[in-house]
């Protein structure tokens, strides 16, 4: 009779001996954002959504020196330092050391300025052979309204290029004739020169 009808053997339950798993050989960078979770072993690594952040302001992200499933690697040293590649005004960011008793950076802080969708790369800086894993994406919103930018004909805004009330834009208005009507733009501008929508 089999276990568990009327007439058979009666089974209990057993407990496996707890089996430690070791993460595997560190192979790439993992940036983490605000709004975000580190989930080691997990399909990408990270849960959440990323939270939106305003021009000029400062805040952080964390870099984990990860196995081929994401999980942490304690032990690996490396150098790393986070790039804006969709923001060509955001200020350089200094590199930061792996914390190796963990396996990743303290908070990483930067700003960046052009009010867009962005996402992050990460460097390993020192060459140590490292992949790495572009950050998700996020939207970088203008900072607080500061004043009005007058756009000419033959003038296009440079959102994030600027400091109120220089740059902004591209130099070089064209020419008008005398008595003919032109049309000019006037935007509501931060203090990068990006467009206020709220």
């Amino acid at each position: 009779v089999p276990p568990g009808l009327t007439g058979g053997p009666t089974l209990g339950p057993d407990t496996a001996t707890t089996v430690n798993v070791a993460p595997g050989i560190a192979t790439r960078l993992l940036p983490i954002l605000p709004g975000e979770s580190f989930i080691q072993g997990s399909v990408a690594g990270r849960g959440g959504q990323a939270s939106v952040q305003k021009a000029g302001i400062d805040f952080g992200a964390r870099v984990y020196v990860v196995d081929d499933y994401f999980n942490a690697v304690p032990g690996r040293p490396a150098d790393v330092r986070i790039n804006t590649p969709t923001d060509a005004y955001a200020p350089a960011v200094s590199t930061a050391g792996i914390n190796t008793t963990f396996g990743y950076t303290d908070l990483i802080i930067f700003s960046m300025r052009r009010a867009a969708t962005h996402y992050l790369t990460v460097s390993d800086y020192g060459g140590s052979g490292l992949d790495v894993i572009a950050s998700s994406t996020f939207t970088l919103k203008a900072a607080d309204p500061m004043g009005l930018q007058l756009l000419l004909p033959g003038e296009t805004a440079v959102p994030g290029s600027g400091n109120y009330p220089s740059g902004g834009k591209t130099v070089g208005a064209s020419t008008q004739t005398a008595g003919r009507g032109f049309s000019a733009t006037v935007n509501l501008v931060d203090r990068y020169m990006n467009v206020y929508k709220d």
